[in-house]
């Protein structure tokens, strides 16, 4: 629904604003958010927006982790929207960022939905350090690795994937790749093609 408006028309915020988006659930430490909030005590400029769904309790403890470091003014909570419409709704965001915590091997061989939603809305990314979602950003060339475990290096990215923003965009063979391979047309037929050898 192309109607649906996007997050600077939701925020009011000018499209000169940097704006980092997270897709999808906090759930506590483990998703790194709070590194993320640290991070935005070195770039005075730079909002955060969440979108995806509240949970009042793990809302609170982000909103206090936010208020104790002084940035409440740029961070925000949106509810989510319908899966079909992530990519278009953030499209309009600086880049998108996740900072997941390798505290397991399901952690650390993620490839998040949200990874996916954000690339298809043809934004930069800042990944966790992992194998995989290295080898796919190297691969695209549309985003910088961080170590996920430190909010300076977050910072640093999140700075230099503003900063130098034409270095980091999907260009036609990333984004040809990319729907070649990672495609819900593609992912369909695999699926059919399990189902039909069970």
């Amino acid at each position: 629904n192309t109607s649906m408006p996007l997050l600077r028309e939701r925020l009011n915020l000018p499209n000169d604003v940097p704006l980092a988006v997270y897709i999808g659930g906090i759930s506590g430490p483990v998703r790194g958010v709070d590194k993320i909030m640290k991070a935005l005590t070195y770039l005075p400029d730079y909002h955060f927006v969440n979108l995806g769904p509240r949970k009042p309790k793990i809302d609170k403890w982000l909103k206090d982790i936010v208020t104790s470091l002084g940035v409440e003014n740029r961070v925000h909570f949106l509810e989510p929207v319908p899966a079909e419409y992530v990519s278009h709704v953030v499209s309009d965001a600086s880049f998108n960022i996740s900072a997941i915590q390798n505290i397991c091997l399901s952690y650390l061989y993620s490839m998040p939905n949200k990874l996916f939603e954000a690339l298809f809305a043809g934004l930069p990314v800042c990944v966790p350090d992992s194998p995989d979602q290295r080898k796919l950003i190297e691969k695209l060339g549309c985003g910088i690795v961080v170590d996920q475990t430190d909010s300076a290096s977050i910072a640093r990215a999140m700075k230099e994937i503003v900063e130098k923003s034409e270095d980091y965009q999907l260009t036609a063979n990333s984004k040809d790749y990319l729907n070649q391979h990672y495609s819900w047309n593609v992912q369909k037929d695999k699926l059919i093609a399990l189902y039909e050898g069970l």
